[in-house]
């Protein structure tokens, strides 16, 4: 099965790419979603919390910030172990992680290839202003710098540019998929081997049981 990380700056359209992605099929697991990205510092709404996680993203990219009931990056990786040994279990030829964080929480090192969903600053400000109603100058803040986002999109296996059209990244993602998917040969063998792994569990557990 392959393993397939989707990563991104702040509004550059991650979530579209996801879902997109998931309408062919795939599996797409939210790991943001999931961990919350922790409370807020001073505030039940959370808003502070995920703007100084974005400042120290990029200032200091390996950091790992720790806040009470902030997942830490070793909870990140047991949570997309556990799910990707589920759909390995269930048969998925192929799955996808999805985390603005996929290289500040280590899970770039558990995927086989990493997908980058890159726009300008300037359509990445705008689009923050619109989609949180904050002022220009926040969102300048909240932007992650051209140098690190380039760095990301250097390490990236595939980008896909979602600067401009939606049927523009559409076929985008529909041409980083043809080139992912699995042949034939690897899926039967993907789908076989839990098969076989299941029923040689089981039989051990028979012997086991019988002696």
């Amino acid at each position: 099965m392959k393993v397939v990380g989707l990563t991104g700056g702040v509004a550059s359209g991650k979530k579209t790419v996801a879902k997109l992605i998931a309408q062919e099929g795939y599996p797409v697991l939210d790991i943001d979603s999931l961990l919350s990205l922790g409370p807020s510092i001073s505030s039940k709404s959370g808003s502070l919390y995920t703007l100084l996680l974005s400042l120290i993203g990029w200032i200091k990219p390996k950091a790992q910030v720790q806040q009470d009931k902030t997942p830490s990056p070793s909870e990140s990786r047991r949570i997309l172990l556990k799910w990707v040994l589920w759909k390995y279990i269930t048969g998925y030829r192929m799955v996808f992680v999805k985390s603005r964080f996929l290289y500040e929480l280590g899970l770039a090192r558990f995927v086989s290839a990493v997908i980058m969903v890159y726009c300008t600053k300037q359509v990445m400000i705008q689009r923050l202003m619109e989609r949180d109603g904050c002022h220009e100058n926040l969102a300048v803040l909240r932007a992650e710098p051209n140098g690190w986002m380039e760095k990301k999109r250097q390490m990236a296996d595939y980008v896909i540019h979602n600067s401009d059209s939606f049927r523009n990244t559409e076929s985008q993602v529909l041409l980083v998929l043809d080139k992912l998917r699995p042949t034939w040969r690897s899926s039967i063998i993907s789908l076989l081997l839990p098969s076989l792994v299941t029923i040689s569990c089981l039989g051990f557990w028979i012997k086991h049981r019988s002696q």
